[in-house]
């Protein structure tokens, strides 16, 4: 009889005990606000370069064709077809492709610690009336993130609208603005994530050409909304506005080749982002950063183009940021 009152005692201080060292030692297995918030950090940082690389790109293009006329040799006379299709008789007037690889590394030593490899595709058409350009790119990004309970894989889409319109033959006034989903593949666990993004891009470009050599320019501001939607973790949403300044030197070679060097600086007012029903709360941003860049032009034949180019930060303190990349642009 004896035996019979102890055995369920022992019973419930094992069920007791084996629930404690499960909590103690595996909680965090199972999508603990913590961890939810180091999965928000880097989600930002991946979230926010994807976004940098596009919109980049975007004002590249534009600013390669509508200040193409600056340059000296035969491409200022002959290699601007852009011009010449703007009468209307072609459905667009450029087609153009951007393919970059980017490694982003946590670089503070924080829990944050994080790796992510993307490999971002950005394809984009356009048409001239007059003075108006107005196109739209098209973005799919494949990235795979190595971080403590978060080694995912996402798969991104974004449409980007924008639309330029010239002012004179050294300066134009852009606009974009996109949308930017992307869902993830957790392979730690129930942790996926569901992140919408919204923003839109302000830009007065600038360029002055002297010889060989051509100086652009540009200066604006994106602002940018993010919701992050996590599995077994709670939401958290930020808002975030960045002043933008650019500045890039372009030295002709020969008439079909350009190469160039450029810097890129960003500065953040980042809110801190809060994560739904618990106390955590990310840090505010104020900060700047500065990327600098080189690349070559060169042109196959008239309104063929292809490009290299490399990207790197310089004085970022919590990531690391090497990009390199490959354009074509086809004017029709």
């Amino acid at each position: 009889m004896k035996l019979k009152r102890t055995l369920p005692l022992a019973m419930i201080m094992m069920v007791s005990g084996a629930a404690q060292a499960t909590d103690a030692c595996c909680g965090s297995l199972f999508g603990d606000d913590e961890h939810g918030f180091d999965r928000v950090e880097s989600e930002r940082n991946r979230s926010n370069q994807i976004v940098r690389q596009t919109n980049f790109q975007v004002s590249q293009h534009l600013a390669s064709m509508i200040f193409q006329p600056l340059s000296t040799g035969t491409l200022a006379n002959s290699g601007n077809k852009m011009a010449a299709s703007s009468d209307g008789s072609s459905i667009i007037d450029s087609l153009w492709n951007s393919s970059t690889y980017t490694h982003l590394k946590d670089d503070d030593g924080s829990r944050t610690d994080y790796s992510t490899d993307l490999y971002q595709f950005v394809t984009g058409v356009d048409k001239q009336f007059g003075d108006f350009y107005v196109g739209s790119a098209l973005t799919y990004v494949y990235g795979n993130t190595q971080q403590p309970l978060n080694d995912n894989n996402t798969n991104t889409v974004a449409i980007t609208p924008y639309a330029a319109y010239k002012l004179t033959d050294w300066a134009f006034f852009s606009l974009l603005g996109s949308y930017n989903y992307t869902g993830s593949d957790n392979n730690d666990g129930p942790f996926d994530f569901d992140t919408h993004q919204f923003l839109t891009e302000v830009n007065l470009n600038g360029a002055y050409s002297v010889g060989a050599f051509t100086l652009k320019g540009r200066g604006g501001f994106r602002y940018n909304h993010t919701y992050i939607s996590m599995l077994n973790s709670a939401d958290s949403d930020y808002d975030e506005l960045t002043w933008i300044g650019d500045v890039q030197m372009d030295f002709k070679v020969i008439d079909n080749l350009t190469v160039y060097t450029g810097a890129l600086y960003e500065y953040k007012d980042q809110e801190s982002f809060s994560l739904a029903s618990t106390s955590l709360n990310g840090t505010e941003i104020h900060d700047g950063v500065v990327y600098i860049r080189g690349g070559v032009d060169y042109q196959v034949r008239p309104g063929l183009y292809l490009g290299v180019t490399g990207f790197t930060d310089v004085n970022d303190d919590d990531n690391n940021l090497y990009n390199v990349g490959m354009n074509v642009r086809l004017d029709l």
